[in-house]
């Protein structure tokens, strides 16, 4: 989930959204958490996957909880259909 979702805004041209939410989930969740695991819990490596894989989950989730997700749908403004006169 966390791979296709970005794929599938950034095929629905909804790109700014995920580079949001990938630098902002790289930052605070993936070093973040890592660095906390590695050197406050003293976990290693294993600290580093850890951390990776809170920011998987964040970046499956995130998407769906800002209402961005792809199987629910959200009007933006300047779509198609408003160039077409609303059909």
């Amino acid at each position: 989930m966390a791979f296709s979702i970005p794929h599938t805004l950034r095929a629905s041209l909804d790109a700014r959204f995920t580079m949001a939410v990938s630098v902002f989930s790289m930052w605070a969740f993936r070093i973040g958490f890592a660095y906390l695991f590695v050197y406050i819990f003293k976990l290693g490596v294993m600290g580093i996957w850890y951390g990776m894989f809170i920011d998987w989950i964040f970046r499956a989730v995130g998407p769906c909880m800002a209402g961005r997700a792809p199987m629910l749908p959200h009007r933006r403004e300047n779509s198609q259909t408003d160039r077409m006169g609303g059909r």
